[in-house]
């Protein structure tokens, strides 16, 4: 738990874990993990993050008991016996977390038993005394962090590159790039006033 003078603040473990299934079959193995944020009523975070991750696990839920439950029967029905059940995995990580700053991994994977899984990488920079999410340009001027980023990537991959794909690291601050459905990362040195 971060304690600080005028508040507390901590990050639990929070879980969504179960199976959907038809007639006895499990068709859906759903597992969910995201933070889920305890803070004070009159914490900036309470406003716009606090529900966030919540929000984002219990709508993918919705979608694996839905549309993947949905392929994930076509599937089975068209050949039983070498049906592996789907699945719909969450999963974070705190990149950061001081008095200033909340820098959070969220992967949200979808698979369908037999092909590696598809996984969409969401990021969020907290700014926790206004609980507004930064952007890449608040730790480094557009120009420097593409002159920066230019030194590490070529040209096509640049063109590739979501600036606001990001987190904060202790000393960096680290892109991701998607490269044949993975994510590849890009660090760049934070000046040392943040």
């Amino acid at each position: 738990m971060l304690l600080t003078k005028k508040k507390s603040f901590c990050i639990e473990d929070a879980v969504i874990k179960r199976e959907v299934t038809d007639e006895g079959i499990c068709l859906v193995r759903i597992n969910l993990r995201y933070p889920d944020l305890v803070c004070g009523k009159k914490d900036c975070m309470q406003l716009f993050a606090k529900d966030l991750y919540k929000n984002i696990a219990v709508s993918f839920e919705g979608y694996a008991a839905n549309e993947l439950m949905k392929k994930a029967k076509e599937a089975y029905c068209a050949n039983p016996e070498e049906f592996v059940p789907f699945s719909a995995l969450m999963k974070y990580e705190i990149t950061r977390l001081d008095e200033k700053y909340l820098s959070v991994i969220t992967d949200l994977s979808v698979c369908d038993g037999v092909n590696p899984p598809n996984t969409e990488r969401k990021t969020q920079v907290w700014e926790r005394n206004f609980g507004t999410k930064c952007k890449a340009h608040y730790f480094m001027p557009k120009k420097e962090l593409l002159k920066g980023l230019s030194s590490l990537l070529s040209r096509e991959e640049l063109k590739k590159l979501d600036l606001e794909l990001f987190v904060l690291r202790d000393e960096d601050m680290e892109f991701f790039l998607r490269e044949d459905g993975k994510y590849r990362s890009v660090r760049l040195m934070l000046q040392k006033n943040d």
